[in-house]
């Protein structure tokens, strides 16, 4: 007989749920600081495309510079932008709980018959289903916006160096 003070723990459907909702807190971090990485990149660049006729009345090092800033800036846009928009398409079959998996029904009456012909069981795979596939989103948003700050801190040094040494040849 169980003692009665037991803790019954969190049920398989609970988890899944806490585990939904955490990956969406994640995947909502993400965004503010792709947002910030093209702040930043947008000041930088500004100024380098007001520069940019001058390259050629600098010399090799502000060329060089300010070239590879803008290569890298255009690598940070890249970045933040595949941050910004990941993959609509869940992995996987259809889930009746991805809205891309919904949106795919004709109609509400489909969606609601075929979620009651699931059993509870079934119903919280795709709940399992929907915190795996947000996690994935999730992961490729931080990974990205990672790639695209790194970027910005390169293109930064080199916007730097470049604008220094147009200074002191101008």
């Amino acid at each position: 007989m169980a003692n009665e003070n037991e803790d019954p723990g969190i049920s398989h459907k609970e988890f899944f749920e806490k585990a939904l909702t955490a990956a969406g807190e994640w995947t909502r971090f993400a965004d503010p600081k792709a947002l910030g990485v093209a702040v930043f990149l947008g000041f930088g660049a500004t100024d380098l495309l007001k520069y940019i006729g001058q390259l050629y009345y600098g010399f090799w090092l502000t060329t060089v510079c300010l070239l590879g800033a803008l290569l890298l800036a255009v690598l940070t846009l890249f970045f933040v932008t595949r941050a910004l928009f990941p993959r609509l398409e869940p992995e996987g079959p259809r889930s009746l709980y991805y809205f891309g998996g919904i949106a795919q029904f004709e109609d509400l009456e489909e969606y609601e018959r075929v979620v009651k012909e699931k059993t509870p069981q079934e119903l919280e795979s795709h709940i399992a289903s929907q915190a795996w596939n947000v996690a994935k989103v999730a992961n490729a948003k931080h990974q990205r916006t990672q790639w695209a700050y790194r970027c910005l801190l390169e293109f930064l040094a080199l916007w730097a160096v470049g604008r220094v040494a147009l200074y002191l040849v101008s």
